[in-house]
């Protein structure tokens, strides 16, 4: 399993909501979510690195908070900003 650090795109989408991130960790924690807020904080801010599933999971729970404010899903998943985020080392080109 690739890890990769993205978390600027889920800051991105976290400053379009105006979610502060004990709320956005409680949805995300909601939905399946494992790391611990200081971890949260730590990804946003691009200095530890997540597996893609962790990225999607987060991205997931912001996504579904954009929807309920009419703003659609402008958060990216790992495939989308990672093309190889679901390939072992070895099937990368």
């Amino acid at each position: 399993m690739r890890s990769f650090s993205c978390g600027s795109s889920l800051a991105s989408g976290l400053a379009l909501t105006r979610l502060d991130i004990p709320d956005f960790w409680i949805r995300y924690v909601a939905i399946g979510g494992v790391r611990a807020i200081l971890e949260l904080r730590a990804y946003l801010n691009d200095q530890v690195e997540w597996p893609a599933i962790e990225h999607d999971t987060a991205a997931h729970a912001l996504n579904e908070h954009c929807a309920e404010l009419g703003y659609g899903f402008p958060v990216a998943y790992a495939h989308e900003l990672n093309p190889f985020s679901g390939l072992d080392q070895a099937d990368v080109p």
